[in-house]
């Protein structure tokens, strides 16, 4: 399970890749040892009764504000708000303040949603340099929670809630960072020649937020090379990364001839933490006002328990395009996701591409995601407060794209032997 932190928007929502930086410092002999003794004595240690309390707190906190409880039932089967007295029986057996963020990081794996979790020691930390400028005041939100004096003395302490731990209890992030490790994945952008003249091809296993401009100025001189081939083959399988900017600038910002515009609908609960959010999504509006027709395409809980709603239409602009003319087709199988689901509902949705494959593995993640610190203890917690639907009206994350030509989604060991590859030239 991916870790996305809060969100930036240029435009659209960008999500930003999980990180973990560890923020170390410096102390004189004398400060080490009365640091030490503050950070591991087990006076400090959290009573029952206060772990209670903030589980009761982060309880009351989503199911007023968490959109996706009937995802989880649809998809999952699972139940999470009928399930608090088991939750609350593992608060209470916790022994230590490490096995009280375990029970917590466990609970909200059970929403299973990539943007719900408990912040980690290395979370804590990548979240905080991230929020650091005081000069952004469209972060100051967040900061201000990261720097809350219980919050800021938990996370320097040793014996709190890892990201080893979570990668212990979740079987998709401990294979995620293997694979990061092993470099899965994250292989180099590919530009080939298939058919001189006729069929260009392009691999991009990850969108990077680290090489946008690089690959941008790759990217764009192969472009112009071929712009007047009568097919391109974008090659996206396995990419689960979260970067928006990638695509929008380094595919459609070079080959788009026209801009594009994709109108999505986000729906809230309650008001409490959409002020935080209106950058990203415009004004919501209370949902009395918007019209039944919209409605009757919504999943049925939007009707019952969601309060409010906006509807936003993101532009994605050519930008120093060569006017892509050709027919371009996407290739995709189950290992992709997140972001790169993003961009193939613009796809799809335009019809600016043919996408071929097999159906992606349905975990866009969610957007709208905020903090809240727990008040007795100081962990912190990230989780959605907006769904957003897809182009057909479905909850983000609960279904799998499908492509519009389905084919072995295998990758080949050469251009001959990929049947994806041999169905984009055939057509």
């Amino acid at each position: 399970m991916k870790r996305i932190k809060p969100i930036y928007c240029i435009g659209f929502v960008i999500l930003c890749a999980f990180g973990v930086g560890i923020f170390v410092g410096f102390h004189d002999s004398a400060n080490k040892a009365a640091t030490s003794k503050t950070h591991n004595s087990t006076s400090n240690k959290f009573t029952e009764k206060e772990k209670v309390e903030d589980f009761n707190y982060l309880y009351k906190t989503l199911k007023e504000n968490y959109p996706y409880f009937e995802v989880n039932k649809r998809v999952n089967g699972v139940d999470w708000l009928a399930n608090k007295e088991k939750y609350e029986r593992l608060v209470k057996e916790s022994k230590s303040n490490k096995d009280f963020g375990k029970a917590l990081g466990k609970i909200l794996i059970d929403l299973k949603n990539d943007s719900s979790f408990l912040v980690t020691k290395e979370d804590y930390s990548y979240f905080l340099s991230d929020y650091y400028n005081e000069k952004n005041s469209s972060n100051k939100y967040w900061r201000d929670i990261l720097k809350q004096k219980k919050v800021a003395e938990l996370y320097k302490k040793d014996d709190i809630y890892t990201t080893a731990d979570a990668a212990s209890q979740d079987v998709k992030l401990k294979a995620e960072i293997a694979s990061r490790l092993k470099g899965d994945n994250n292989g180099p952008l590919e530009m080939a020649i298939i058919i001189p003249n006729k069929v260009a091809y392009v691999k991009i296993p990850t969108f990077d937020s680290n090489s946008v401009e690089e690959d941008n100025e790759k990217l764009a001189r192969f472009f112009e090379e071929v712009k007047n081939y009568p097919k391109l083959i974008i090659d996206i399988r396995g990419n689960n990364s979260y970067n928006i900017m990638y695509w929008v600038n380094n595919i459609f910002g070079l080959l788009l001839k026209d801009k594009m515009e994709i109108a999505e609908y986000f729906f809230a609960k309650n008001d409490t933490y959409i002020k935080h959010l209106q950058r990203c999504f415009g004004s919501f509006s209370n949902i009395n006002i918007l019209e039944s027709s919209i409605i009757d395409k919504c999943p049925p809980e939007v009707k019952k328990e969601f309060k409010f709603y906006s509807k936003y239409t993101h532009t994605v602009k050519p930008r120093y395009s060569i006017n892509y003319n050709g027919k371009v087709f996407v290739l995709i199988d189950k290992g992709v996701s997140s972001s790169a689901e993003v961009f193939l509902h613009y796809c799809k949705e335009s019809k600016w591409a043919t996408v071929i494959g097999e159906k992606t593995g349905g975990k866009s993640s969610s957007v709208g995601t905020m903090i809240a610190s727990l008040p007795n203890t100081g962990y912190v917690f990230n989780f959605p407060v907006v769904m957003t639907l897809n182009p057909d009206f479905s909850p983000i994350g609960e279904k799998a794209i499908e492509p519009d030509v389905e084919a072995n989604a295998a990758v080949g060991s050469n251009f001959e032997e990929d049947l994806c590859i041999q169905e984009a030239i055939k057509r």
